[in-house]
């Protein structure tokens, strides 16, 4: 990649935008901004140089340049101004919002690749991009990386690469197998992995080096050190006058990037290098080597969950018994009981379909993540908000059946939730008359055998959730406290 800075000038005008000429003066020589010739290399630091605009069409009084967020503003008078900034501006780039009243003129000042020598007389001209971290985010993803949460670096929707978005992970590595911007990230069960690997070789020489990846399937328990970017030895590539047949060797950097299979458990891969040379007009293939092998940790995404609630709904679930009246003990009268709402213990399956999440979909389908949509993992959760939940469950009495709950949970902390929802369950009546009154209206035993009966009711209900696997984690440390 050309090494080069971006240098805004901008100026205020009064009445509107006009045509402006910037003149810059490098090392003694003149340059018009607007037409410096592309094949223009300055091979040293650049930290002084001269400016001048010539004033056309009623121009602003002042202009002003900006680099490195460090404006610098000066006279239209026709005259060279000396601007001067603290380190090299070749490299370094600014952008500057345009405003009301401000045009910007826009000039490059590009940088040669870096000569060094080795070898005695074999001249190595290294590329620009010092290292493969530099290479990725100044040339090969300039401005493209997100990281997302922990879930790991995601590519923006506006990358040309074919895995860009919220739904692909991407892994860099050096020619070495190291991770590179950050390490190896904890997985998601079958998510989308790309791993790439970026490597320095010579441009135009017979040995050509390729990377590639080799997944594996079965799952291995060894972790992996991480390390930062590596250097050149070990796989380092030997250059001589008298191997490669030339005086100068231009190196540069490569890419190489693969899909990985999704996979439920750890995908475990390696790093292998590939080499072919010509030999006798015959091109051959030497052995490949494995670089590196790697793991990506897998966690599981949740479909759901089971939980253990304390509910209570408003509707009722009487008792009506006979017994004898109080005014007259030949009279039996009917007793209503257990009047009004109850608190009911029951036992729920949330699905992790989040509604929330349906409707960022539909908005915002460059924030959600696929497997989101149809559950959950805790390297990357649901966000507070969006932990509202679709519910069934059913009342633990002594019988099961005849109490279902159907509604919505929102989940505030973890394995704890709040329930809200309809109360469907089958509940004792008495088919009373208009004018009947309870302890007062004498009734026949057959005429309350025939009037009472069970029929199903709804209500509204609601009450607080606890995730199953803490209850059973909260009865183990007991069990083992008291052993």
């Amino acid at each position: 990649m050309k090494n080069f800075t971006i240098l805004s000038l901008f100026f205020f005008l009064s009445t509107g935008i006009y045509a402006q000429n910037f003149m810059v003066k490098i090392n003694g020589q003149e340059y018009d901004v607007n037409n410096i010739p592309p094949d223009t290399k300055f091979s040293t630091e650049v930290k002084t140089f001269e400016v001048k605009k010539i004033a056309v069409d009623n121009p602003a009084k002042t202009f002003t340049i900006n680099n490195n967020s460090v404006p610098q503003s000066f006279a239209t008078d026709g005259a060279y101004h000396s601007v001067t900034f603290p380190a090299d501006i070749r490299g370094s780039a600014t952008v500057i919002n345009n405003q009301a009243g401000r045009q910007e003129v826009v000039f490059l000042l590009e940088a040669p690749e870096t000569i060094t020598h080795t070898n005695g007389n074999v001249k190595i001209i290294m590329p620009a991009d010092k290292s493969a971290t530099d290479y990725i985010l100044n040339n090969l993803f300039k401005g493209m990386i997100n990281l997302v949460g922990k879930t790991g670096l995601k590519l923006k929707e506006i990358s040309k690469n074919e895995y860009k978005g919220p739904n692909y992970v991407h892994v860099f590595f050096d020619q070495n197998g190291n991770s590179l911007i950050r390490s190896i990230p904890l997985g998601i069960s079958n998510y989308n992995y790309v791993v790439h690997v970026v490597y320095m070789v010579p441009a135009d020489n017979p040995l050509n080096i390729e990377y590639g990846f080799n997944q594996a399937t079965a799952d291995l328990d060894e972790g992996v050190t991480i390390r930062g970017d590596g250097d050149l030895k070990g796989n380092a590539i030997t250059l001589a006058g008298g191997e490669t047949g030339q005086t100068v060797v231009k190196m540069e950097w490569r890419h190489k990037q693969e899909l990985l299979t999704p996979s439920s458990y750890d995908i475990t891969f390696d790093i292998t290098r590939n080499s072919l040379q010509f030999k006798n007009g015959i091109m051959e293939t030497l052995d490949p080597k494995v670089v590196a092998t790697r793991v990506i940790r897998m966690k599981r995404i949740y479909h759901g969950s089971i939980d253990i609630g304390v509910i209570k709904t408003n509707l009722e679930d009487p008792t009506y018994s006979l017994t004898a009246s109080s005014t007259d003990a030949s009279q039996m009268v009917v007793k209503k009981t257990d009047q009004g709402s109850r608190v009911l213990a029951s036992a729920m399956y949330t699905f992790y379909l989040s509604p929330v999440i349906l409707l960022e979909k539909l908005f915002r389908p460059d924030l959600v993540r696929d497997y989101q949509i149809e559950g959950r993992s805790f390297v990357d959760d649901h966000r507070i908000y969006e932990r509202i939940y679709p519910t069934v469950g059913i009342g633990l009495s002594n019988r099961l059946l005849d109490n279902i709950f159907l509604g919505g949970k929102w989940e505030f902390i973890r394995g704890g939730s709040l329930f809200v929802g309809y109360h469907w369950g089958k509940v004792n009546v008495f088919r009373a008359v208009e004018d009947f009154e309870y302890e007062i209206t004498p009734i026949t035993q057959a005429e309350f055998n025939l009037k009472t009966d069970t029929e199903w009711q709804g209500g509204f209900s609601a009450g607080l959730n606890l995730d199953l696997r803490i209850i059973t984690n909260l009865f183990k440390t007991g069990t083992s406290t008291a052993q």
